[in-house]
């Protein structure tokens, strides 16, 4: 029931062999590219991401000296405004 066909072919059999060895290493040197293209990317990938980090660890770090610096002097203020009875909060504390 199962039908064979064998191909004859009119070159030698060393040639064929060749060619599929050429195919071989061309395959082996296009993954080798590939993987190298691959950690290539990883790698500025994971340094832009550091930069990122670190750009977004400088800006926060940046607004929390902001937020005290605006907080201290508001709490200047405030003192102030207490000694000379113009705060509000004396006002809801009478």
């Amino acid at each position: 029931m199962n039908t064979f066909v064998i191909l004859l072919l009119s070159t030698a059999p060393s040639k064929h062999i060749n060619d599929l060895f050429g195919k071989w290493e061309t395959a082996i040197k296009e993954k080798d590219g590939a993987e190298a293209t691959i950690k290539t990317v990883e790698a500025n990938h994971k340094a832009e991401l550091a930069t990122q980090a670190a750009n977004l660890k400088q800006e926060m770090s940046e607004k929390i000296a902001e937020a005290r610096e605006k907080a201290r002097l508001e709490g200047e203020f405030c003192i102030y405004a207490h000694l000379c009875n113009t705060c509000p909060l004396i006002a809801l504390t009478d």
